[in-house]
């Protein structure tokens, strides 16, 4: 991962704090790189599923 909404990530945990930041329905626009290619992703972010013991 290069980027999310434009602001480059260092570390996984970056990404992460990121992505858990954001909201159910969100869409940001995330940048990576695969195979010596650069792609663009806009997924939907979805809410955790709650877990019941």
């Amino acid at each position: 991962v290069i980027s999310i909404n434009g602001d480059r990530v260092d570390s996984a945990n970056e990404l992460q704090e990121r992505i858990f930041g954001s909201h159910p329905g969100a869409r940001p626009v995330i940048v990576i790189e695969r195979s010596g290619e650069t792609r663009t992703l806009r997924p939907t972010l979805m809410a955790w599923p709650a877990i019941t013991y």
